[in-house]
Formats: structure tokens, sequence, C-alpha cells
């Protein structure tokens, strides 16, 4: 339960935020497991990410996602498991022009 109530989304944090800072921020403060489904959800979502919607589309999501990525990687200390999927997600995300 509380790993669910971890990864659960606050829509009026993310109205007040913007859903980039509030990802950044809910993501530097999550527990260690929280954090390795939270990166496994985001690689799964960017897998399809070269063909999906529209290229504007894409595009915000790629700018989001990596800035996400980079202050996870600034902000907090990370695990090989979590490096390894950042890794992952990044090499996707160079798919997208």
């Amino acid at each position: 339960a509380s790993l669910v109530k971890e990864l659960t989304s606050d829509e009026k944090e993310i109205e007040r935020l913007g859903k980039t800072e509030y990802m950044s921020r809910k993501m530097a403060g999550m527990s260690s497991w929280a954090l390795a489904i939270k990166l496994a959800d985001r690689l799964d979502n960017v897998q399809d990410i070269a063909t999906a919607k529209t290229p504007a589309w894409r595009q915000k999501y790629k700018k989001e996602t990596e800035s996400v990525l980079s202050r996870l990687e600034k902000e907090r200390i990370l695990t090989g498991s979590h490096k390894k999927i950042i890794g992952l997600i990044r090499k996707k995300l160079a798919e997208v022009e």
C-alpha cells in the first residue's frame, strides 16, 4: 500500500507546480523501490516514442523526461539499477527527432 501511495500522482499539485516540476520533486524524494518502478514505467512509456502521437507531443515528452532525469541524477544517489534504466530511457529518447 505504501508503494501505491508513493507512486500515485497528486493532480492538484501537478496543476499547481506543472508536470515537470512535480515529477522532478516527487521522483527525487521517492524510496529506492518506488523510483525503480517509476523509472521502469517511464521506460515502458518511451518504447514507442519515435512513432507516438505527433512530433510536437514527442518533443514535449522528450524534453520533460530529460529534465526529470537530469534533476534526478543531480539531486539523489542512484543505484546501479536506477542508472541502467535511465540509460535505457535516454537511448530510446535519442530516437526522437
